[in-house]
């Protein structure tokens, strides 16, 4: 299903579906070293829909990918001898995982983006994804029929409709409320400033030491109350 964008959206957007974004970031959580893969991309006018993600066979280290020639070959004669799939025309789509390090491209993925550009057409375009375990990703997509080159900050990642994503924006506006203001007072009484309760100036809200001071109704002290009966 194509997202619904915007008439005042101006950057490119990638899409995921369901099945493409949960087969991608399972193979960056199960695999302790990087790993590879192709991706299907849909194009509709400036939005592009990553369909399927290709594991193609490769060798890897924790911090490298190298593709054997001749095996990679093969795996992709598949898809391409093949009348009747239309895969290898939508593999537009790069990405790999750098596990837990950064994800600002390295010389060698620069000198792997330049590879693939030399073979696209005049209309063509190519997506590059850089992730790892934090989630953190990199981006850029070459456009060459408008000849247009985005990176991350250019581009808006949409994540799949899928139905915990709508269980999480339902669960989100119901049970999610800003902090209201209260006031901070000196020793001697005085209001001196107002400002949100910052309940996130503590990392547990299962503290083992007793604080005081919270306003009524928070919950650590429903926490503190219950475990110190």
């Amino acid at each position: 299903m194509i997202p619904i964008i915007s008439p005042k959206q101006k950057k490119p957007v990638i899409y995921f579906t369901e099945k493409a974004y949960t087969k991608m970031w399972a193979l960056v959580d199960i695999n302790p070293k990087e790993i590879g893969w192709h991706g299907t991309v849909d194009r509709k006018d400036n939005i592009f829909i990553v369909t399927d993600i290709l594991v193609y066979p490769q060798t890897v280290t924790a911090t490298s990918i190298v593709a054997d020639a001749k095996e990679f070959n093969k795996w992709l004669e598949k898809y391409m001898l093949d009348p009747k799939d239309n895969t290898f025309d939508k593999m537009r789509m790069h990405g790999h995982s750098h596990v837990n390090m950064g994800t600002t491209p390295s010389t060698t993925d620069r000198n792997l983006q330049e590879d693939h550009l030399k073979q696209l057409k005049e209309d063509d375009f190519y997506i590059f994804l850089i992730v790892n375990k934090k989630r953190e990703v990199w981006a850029t997509i070459y456009d060459l029929k408008t000849n247009i080159q985005y990176e991350t900050a250019d581009i808006e990642i949409m994540l799949p409709n899928s139905n915990a994503v709508k269980w999480a924006k339902k669960e989100s506006k119901e049970k999610l409320q800003k902090p209201k203001p209260t006031p901070q007072r000196a020793l001697w009484g005085k209001p001196i400033r107002k400002t949100p309760y910052a309940i996130d100036d503590w990392d547990d809200i299962l503290e083992n030491e007793m604080y005081s001071g919270y306003p009524e109704g928070d919950e650590r002290n429903h926490y503190f109350n219950r475990r110190n009966k």
